[in-house]
């Protein structure tokens, strides 16, 4: 929709910070005379600060001269480019160029060049600001609400870009800063590793959750996503890390009252029906007093659904001004979000919300952990002794995961048996396999934990340790003298290959399954008896490749389980 004409863009009064041709002057000023910090601060320099085309000639100078022969811009080579730019053209330009490089050499500022960089990103900041909120009038005047709803989220979201160095960098230049940081990061690792989630296998085989990385974890509705989410973040706060805790979907009682029985290990459903026991409140006090002697927190945020991730990020900065650092966001749940721009179908909002949240994660620098619902299919994994997922089994459009650094896919094994089934002992125990389907920066994973969903805490599924740990103590058996190393190595080869048979044959008999769902056994049209035929070739390999794992008996028990007895010829 097109401005009103009657209106002119000048009615909304522009702030201003101080005088920027200043600004740009000083900064100017150590960029021409202090090399050093020059090759510090090259790639985060931007042309968009000068105002003026003198200043902007002179900051495009010695920006050419650095890259070019990585040296500085005298007064004289300033006056001889000037003087070239325009012999053939208006000569009356020469003087007020070389006057205002006179001016900016004289000059002798007292701040660094990051606190003018930073006071520049700012003025570029409220020239954004100012042009969002003059539009947003506009379209409002003009009685486009859509049209100025739009304006502000867009324009808020890109906001932060001035925040941010520039994305550009040149190797040749940063190369020595990099070796030092190499040598840093030799010398005292513990400074660059993620932050640790509380599950070891995850923490050891992804180094924890990374800065200005994106982790989704998906599985089916009421299975544990957000259980794992706040056990993850739980451990975090137990670390000494601060996390803002994003919630549209429960409220902010149930997230903080989930976080409290989880700390004190006091059933929420006591904390929800008052019928918390005197001892217990005792024992929520002495847990409240350790608290505070702490150093990390938990900051819930309850936002309504339907929400973009603005709102995370202005909160993320204002706890930032009140001298909050937050480590780590975690957004329960990614579903109930909206995108910043306009999708143009319900997959479409789902994957620009995903790269809406990737994109917070860079802007502040930490990371951001979610979830997702996963597809139907996901429940037939939940029968299965060793459950897998993939990429594939997030619900909704697959571009969903893409902007994700790491895919963590559950499945609750028991949630779907009966109470009664169960053990007394077990009932509020439930067995979840995590599977590590995407893992940016390192190899797949499964590992299994014990969920006490009372409370939820994961604790590790001893049952699937018990293997490994035979193993590891037949290594350090072998590495003390009881056993040869070469009994210990058969055992360890032997444990490994089982393994991966076993999780091979689960493969086989889930694309068996898969398969034979599909087939027509009543085709009618020689396009059907093609599809048939097609099938039953891809359903016979399989079954061949098992044959070769488990044997002849096991190959004719799940022909026999595919075709009805009428069909096996």
């Amino acid at each position: 929709m097109t401005m009103p004409k009657s209106r002119e863009k000048q009615y909304i009064p522009k702030p201003k910070l101080r005088d920027t041709k200043q600004l740009e002057r000083e900064l100017l000023h150590i960029l021409l005379t202090d090399k050093m910090t020059l090759r510090k601060v090259v790639t985060t320099l931007r042309q968009d600060w000068m105002t003026d085309d003198k200043r902007l000639f002179i900051f495009d100078s010695i920006i050419k001269a650095f890259r070019g022969s990585n040296t500085l811009l005298s007064k004289e080579i300033l006056f001889y480019d000037i003087e070239k730019l325009y012999e053939m053209g208006d000569k009356t330009k020469i003087e007020p160029f070389k006057a205002e490089v006179e001016v900016v050499f004289k000059l002798s500022p007292v701040e660094n060049a990051n606190f003018f960089i930073d006071r520049l990103n700012k003025e570029i900041q409220i020239d954004k600001a100012h042009n969002v909120i003059e539009d947003t009038f506009l379209h409002l005047e003009g009685g486009d609400i859509d049209q100025a709803v739009g304006r502000i989220r867009s324009g808020a979201f890109s906001l932060v870009d001035t925040k941010k160095d520039s994305s550009l960098v040149s190797l040749d230049v940063e190369s020595e800063d990099w070796i030092k940081e190499v040598k840093d990061r030799k010398q005292f690792p513990e400074k660059y590793t993620g932050i640790p989630t509380g599950f070891k296998k995850f923490d050891n085989m992804t180094g924890g959750l990374f800065k200005a990385e994106l982790t989704i974890v998906f599985g089916l509705s009421g299975k544990g996503k957000s259980t794992v989410l706040k056990f993850m973040c739980n451990n975090m706060r137990n670390k000494g890390f601060n996390v803002l805790h994003v919630t549209n979907e429960e409220n902010s009682f149930q997230v903080q009252t989930k976080y409290w029985a989880l700390e004190t290990e006091i059933e929420y459903d006591k904390y929800k029906r008052g019928s918390v026991s005197d001892e217990e409140i005792t024992q929520w006090e002495k847990r409240n007093a350790e608290r505070k002697t702490k150093t990390g927190g938990i900051w819930v945020l309850e936002i309504p659904a339907r929400t973009d991730v603005t709102l995370i990020e202005r909160t993320f900065y204002e706890l930032e001004q009140k001298g909050v650092r937050i480590d780590v966001i975690c957004l329960d749940y990614m579903d109930n979000m909206a995108p910043t721009t306009q999708a143009f179908s319900e997959n479409d909002e789902q994957a620009k919300v995903s790269v809406d949240c990737k994109q917070v994660a860079i802007d502040c620098n930490v990371p951001l952990l979610s979830a997702t619902q996963a597809g139907t299919n996901t429940e037939k994994q939940e029968t299965k002794p060793r459950p897998f997922l993939s990429a594939q089994d997030v619900y909704g459009t697959k571009r969903k995961s893409h902007a994700a650094n790491t895919l963590v896919g559950i499945v609750n094994m028991t949630a779907s048996v009966g109470v009664t089934e169960r053990k007394p002992e077990d009932a509020d125990k439930h067995t979840v396999s995590f599977s590590i389907c995407k893992n940016r920066d390192g190899p797949l994973f499964t590992f299994r934990q014990i969920l006490l969903a009372k409370i939820g805490k994961f604790v590790d599924d001893e049952s699937e340790n018990k293997q490994a740990d035979a193993v590891a103590q037949g290594i350090v058996d072998a590495a003390s003298g009881k056993i040869p190393k070469e009994e210990s190595a058969a055992v360890h080869t032997e444990a490994q290959a089982t393994t991966q048979m076993d999780m091979e044959n689960e493969r086989l008999e889930s694309e068996i399954s898969d398969l034979s769902q599909s087939i027509d056994r009543k085709p009618d049209d020689g396009v059907k008896n093609k599809s048939f035929a097609g099938q039953k070739t891809n359903i016979e390999a399989a079954i061949a490749a098992m044959n070769k794992n488990k044997g002849e008996d096991e190959m004719k028990k799940n022909l026999r389980k595919i075709f009805p007895e009428g069909e096996k010829s």
